[in-house]
């Protein structure tokens, strides 16, 4: 089987039903055995294990993956297919689905990721300090998270380039709590519009914070938690965007009841203006905690 990337897509979507649950590590040291060309007794391996860090480049970490896709997909084992040193790593995640837990650093290299999946059940999404992230687009994705098992979350931080997250289809974002945070955008200094057209439902608290040119953000028919905060502080949303946010909150019959928070204020955040400070004035009248500039 050539390490094409359709053949690569074809690899990823066993992948799953391949690892059994648990074999994370094993399969880490498994990988680290095939770069520095060990043996497979315990104490080689305990070794290779040790200098995981060091051993595997920054950025390398998705030709590692794909590397082993190669071997699942191909003979179970077979070295047939080279790591590449520099990835074309657009293209990689382009065609390779991703689902379970994925937490991704720096990402040296990468500009865009794209994710085919319908959903990703028990799921985080965490890109930190990913200088050169543009955009994360999932145009299949329905529903993110089941909220039974582990934490589900997305958390973009810290990543000056970003500009897109693109989800059209996207109906739930599911935290296993709702008292946890489902959905962070955190210090994006190049984020200028979010859109979430079909988003109904974020089991968890929202929080798109600390993004200084964030002006224009749209869920048309989301409806927050009952427990569940939501805070876009610290942004320069403008007074249609702070009266939209309001609006939403309104428009879920309960939220408010138990106290809730919504904050809309510090950074250049617009005041809310006409009916939105009508539905600020009904959302203290629930009992919920409104804060605004």
């Amino acid at each position: 089987m050539a390490c094409d990337p359709l053949a690569l897509a074809q690899a990823a979507s066993c992948l799953q039903a391949c690892v059994n649950a648990g074999m994370g590590d094993a399969i880490k040291i498994y990988l680290l055995a095939q770069i520095a060309g060990v043996s497979a007794d315990p104490a080689a391996l305990i070794q290779a294990a040790g200098c995981i860090s060091s051993c595997i480049p920054a950025g390398a970490m998705p030709a590692v993956q794909a590397n082993l896709l190669c071997q699942i997909a191909e003979t179970g084992g077979a070295a047939s297919c080279p790591v590449e040193g520099t990835p074309d790593n657009d293209l990689l995640f382009s065609q390779l689905g991703l689902d379970g837990s994925q937490g991704f650093n720096s990402l040296s290299g990468i500009t865009e990721v794209t994710v085919n999946l319908a959903s990703a059940l028990e799921a985080y999404y965490d890109f930190q300090q990913c200088t050169q992230l543009v955009a994360l687009n999932l145009p299949n994705m329905v529903i993110f998270g089941a909220g039974t098992l582990g934490a589900c979350y997305f958390y973009i931080a810290s990543c000056p380039n970003f500009t897109t997250l693109s989800a059209p289809l996207m109906t739930i974002i599911h935290s296993f709590n709702v008292f946890n945070t489902s959905l962070l955008l955190d210090d994006l200094a190049s984020l200028v519009t979010l859109s979430f057209p079909s988003l109904v439902s974020i089991i968890g608290s929202v929080e798109v914070i600390n993004n200084p040119a964030l002006v224009n953000v749209s869920f048309p028919v989301w409806l927050p938690e009952p427990g569940a905060n939501v805070y876009f502080y610290s942004n320069a949303l403008s007074a249609a965007s702070v009266n939209h946010i309001l609006a939403r909150c309104v428009a879920s019959p309960t939220w408010g009841d138990l106290g809730e928070e919504v904050d809309v204020s510090f950074g250049t955040n617009a005041a809310p203006s006409g009916q939105g400070l009508v539905d600020k004035a009904t959302l203290i009248g629930r009992g919920a905690s409104v804060v605004t500039n």
